[in-house]
């Protein structure tokens, strides 16, 4: 499930932004369609930190899974997901 990975940096100057993906990349349109890999949040933009945080936390908890067929015989089984944030 390391396809759904995504990280903040926390930055001193300039503007939030998110990180696109690589258009040319081969991952599902599940994942470039819902989720950011990364973003670059300044150290005052509170609001833009818990937005890009809250959008992943309830793009994983809509997603279907159906391209990662561990994770989907994982899930089906009562697996749980956990995060790391650190």
């Amino acid at each position: 499930m390391l396809y759904y990975k995504t990280y903040s940096e926390v930055i001193n100057d300039g503007k939030s932004e998110t990180i696109a993906y690589n258009p040319n990349n081969l991952l599902s349109a599940e994942i470039t369609s819902q989720i950011y890999p990364g973003a670059y949040i300044n150290k005052r933009d509170i609001s833009f930190f818990s937005e890009f945080w809250d959008s992943y936390f309830n793009s994983m908890g809509e997603m279907n899974f159906n391209d990662d067929s561990t994770a989907v015989k994982l899930l089906k089984k009562g697996a749980q997901i956990f995060y790391e944030v650190v």
